[in-house]
């Protein structure tokens, strides 16, 4: 309830006007199946239109409303931010040649890759990040960015999303109880899942009998070509990591939004 309060007053903090252009691109790239790139040209469609309604042609805009022009969302990652829809991310900067992950937020890239496959080799060399300038406050400066950025959703931030959502946890306990008869139903009846030990030596999964939520999830990850195999066909390597909770049913587990 106090999550329901805070996201409701900071929505009405919010101009209207960019709360329904905000809205109406989101449903356009959720339900429509409007791309990124397009959702992002149609915000600022509607950003140009707002201009001429307000007198853009002529040069006299008012103090209000070009604070509004400077504070309309100009990418859908941003329009989906204001609904807080956008997940929490970390970036990485990833070595072309060895595939070594070094953290991008709070930390200085180094230029080339320092990673060693082993103590006394030679290190990776690969060209890891270049300069860029920077906008930062009104203030030019130079620093740098991943050739090869890889973005992961933060998992803390995810389970705690997870977590917050009405009736989740109750969903969760639920999935704790294992099916009484011989018959599989789901993965987690399985004696794989059945008999795995906690760290007291205990079934991790013991049918509520702890005063404690614990969850079971699987990593699949696969890598295939969004063209289709085709001998003449281009080669695209498309891949996908993906975390899911085995305490969900089924109709929920593989969801987008879980």
């Amino acid at each position: 309830m106090l999550i329901g309060h805070y996201f409701e007053s900071q929505l009405e903090e919010k101009n209207p006007i960019i709360l329904l252009a905000a809205f109406i691109i989101i449903v356009l790239n959720v339900f429509g199946g409007l791309v990124r790139e397009w959702a992002s040209t149609a915000l600022k469609l509607q950003m140009e239109l707002l201009t001429l309604a307000f007198g853009g042609q002529r040069g006299d805009i008012s103090t209000k409303n070009q604070d509004l022009l400077n504070s309309f969302p100009r990418d859908i990652r941003t329009a989906r931010k204001i609904f807080d829809l956008e997940a929490t991310t970390k970036t990485y900067a990833a070595c072309p040649g060895c595939s070594a992950l070094y953290p991008v937020d709070g930390a200085k890239l180094p230029a080339h890759c320092k990673r060693r496959r082993y103590p006394n080799a030679k290190p990776c060399g690969a060209r890891l990040s270049k300069s860029v300038v920077q906008n930062s406050n009104g203030e030019r400066k130079m620093t740098r960015a991943p050739i090869q950025p890889f973005l992961i959703q933060d998992f803390n931030a995810f389970k705690a999303s997870l977590l917050s959502r009405p009736g989740m946890e109750e969903i969760l306990d639920r999935g704790t109880l294992f099916n009484d008869t011989n018959d599989m139903w789901d993965i987690k009846d399985g004696l794989g899942v059945k008999e795995m030990l906690g760290p007291d030596g205990e079934p991790f999964l013991d049918g509520l009998k702890r005063k404690e939520l614990r969850l079971l999830w699987s990593l699949s990850v696969d890598w295939f070509n969004p063209r289709g195999n085709k001998a003449a066909g281009k080669a695209v390597s498309t891949g996908s990591v993906v975390m899911a909770c085995l305490k969900l049913p089924p109709s929920l587990r593989y969801k987008a939004e879980n």
